[in-house]
């Protein structure tokens, strides 16, 4: 399957191959069908089927052909959305399969909204600013302070006068920019549906890049996949024999909850449902 989008940042592994295989494991478990992808994806190579997405809005679409009949459906709504449908079965490959196809979709949809892009433009711009020296700030700010603060004869505070009081505003205005601009990129990054953007930069610098993978399969992992079934279906790019990565499988999913959408089930209580 080929994506078709901007050049995104390495997320330890294959956005293509693990789109494509998944969307070949709801194909083959007649989860969808032929003509719901044909729908949704274009197919550019007859010879072995290969696909073209259109966005994350399209991935979306493909997981939301099973994974509708997960939608939370508190307790409290009862009798009022019994003529939904939904899925009975848990644990649900099915759902798991398209959850996951559907964390990708999200990371897509957010990625080429632009919004991340500001976000990390601002934390650069927030950190160069940091770099600036604060004894020549202070200088600053020495200088241009009234030598006297109040008037002698009258009580009166002395108020700086221009230039003075441009410095003044223009130095407490650069050391309250570094926080200012990462408290908006974080504010930013909090609209994002996708956990894997809400990563910022940390103070040893980077970002957090397994957070999407690991999501995709908790996911997996959620709908009984085996480490060893999850490994065939999305590995990640470390190279290397296949024990280790099933060690990293099972260390990722036992993890932090990286999943930005946990999928309903019927008797899921109404605290678990708060809690996704």
């Amino acid at each position: 399957m080929r994506l078709s989008k901007e050049v995104i940042p390495s997320l330890g592994f294959d956005l293509d191959e693990a789109c494509g295989t998944l969307m070949q494991w709801l194909l083959d478990a007649q989860v969808v069908s032929e003509q719901q992808l044909d729908e949704r994806t274009e197919v550019v190579d007859l010879s072995d089927g290969t696909r073209r997405v259109e966005g994350g809005e399209a991935l979306v679409e493909i997981a939301m052909v099973h994974g509708q009949l997960h939608f939370a459906r508190p307790e409290t709504f009862g009798a009022r959305i019994d003529h939904v449908p939904f899925c009975n079965e848990w644990p649900c490959r099915a759902v798991a399969v398209s959850f996951g196809l559907w964390e990708i979709g999200d990371y897509l949809v957010d990625f080429a909204s632009g919004l991340p892009a500001y976000a990390s433009d601002l934390d650069d711009l927030a950190r160069q600013l940091n770099k600036i020296d604060g004894n020549l700030l202070a200088r600053l700010r020495e200088r241009a302070r009234p030598q006297n603060t109040v008037r002698p004869e009258t009580g009166f505070p002395i108020l700086p006068a221009p230039p003075e009081r441009q410095i003044l505003e223009l130095v407490t205005a650069l050391e309250d920019a570094p926080s200012t601009l990462s408290g908006f990129a974080k504010e930013i990054r909090a609209e994002l549906t996708s956990k894997q953007l809400h990563e910022g930069w940390s103070p040893r610098g980077g970002r957090r890049s397994d957070v999407l993978l690991t999501a995709v399969w908790q996911h997996l992992a959620a709908g009984e996949f085996s480490p060893a079934e999850i490994a065939r279906l999305v590995p990640d790019s470390i190279r290397g024999n296949n024990s280790n990565l099933i060690e990293r499988i099972r260390s990722r999913i036992r993890g932090e909850e990286r999943r930005s959408v946990i999928p309903w089930h019927a008797g899921m209580s109404e605290s678990a449902l708060d809690a996704s």
